[in-house]
């Protein structure tokens, strides 16, 4: 008798503890376009390229950040880094991810409010400004598709929660919840609503 298995997705490759924060030091250093493209940056770097990170993991990061109050990209990182290494990885992913940037801002704040405005910064940020929205842009796409995948429930979520937020301007919190709230079950509805809509 031939026993079929299911293909094992790929386990994470092993790596030290001081190379995993040393990647979010250099990216909290050098990552530019706010959360959406700083989370797209370690879905390509930590899952597609390196394989630091498990896409399963990466997914679950991304959803407790989005549910979290606060910066989506920070919470993101302090989970991974408490995914490969406990409460130290997540305490050190945490401390080199944000204070690069926290140094930077503190210091271009200063020089801003000290000198009353700096041209070359003025014409700096208006630069940046477009080059951002294009990168968040295509961050945007990258992450839309691995999340949603070929679920035509997620695609529906997705669409009406979008249509709401922009006729409404803001986030309403109840379609948010109602998107996964558990069944009677203990299943929740995006999964057991998929197979009804890919049964025949």
């Amino acid at each position: 008798m031939n026993l079929e298995t299911e293909p094992r997705p790929h386990e994470p490759t092993e790596v030290s503890l001081a190379q995993f924060v040393g990647y979010f030091l250099w990216l909290g250093t050098v990552g530019f376009g706010g959360p959406i493209a700083l989370a797209g940056h370690m879905q390509q770097d930590l899952v597609d390229e390196r394989r630091w990170i498990s896409k399963q993991h990466y997914l679950d990061g991304l959803a407790l950040a989005q549910l979290a109050p606060g910066p989506l990209a920070a919470q993101l990182a302090i989970y991974l880094g408490y995914v490969r290494a406990g409460v130290v990885g997540a305490t050190a992913v945490a401390v080199v991810f944000v204070l690069p940037s926290f140094l930077m801002v503190l210091a271009l704040s200063a020089a801003y409010v000290r000198f009353g405005g700096l041209a070359w910064m003025q014409g700096m940020f208006y630069g940046i400004g477009a080059a951002v929205i294009g990168i968040i842009t295509r961050s945007a796409f990258k992450l839309t598709k691995l999340t949603l995948g070929k679920d035509k429930l997620l695609w529906g979520i997705f669409v009406v929660l979008g249509v709401s937020t922009a006729w409404t301007s803001k986030e309403i919190i109840w379609l948010f919840l109602l998107a996964g709230t558990p069944l009677p079950s203990g299943t929740f509805c995006p999964a057991f609503c998929s197979k009804a809509f890919t049964s025949e």
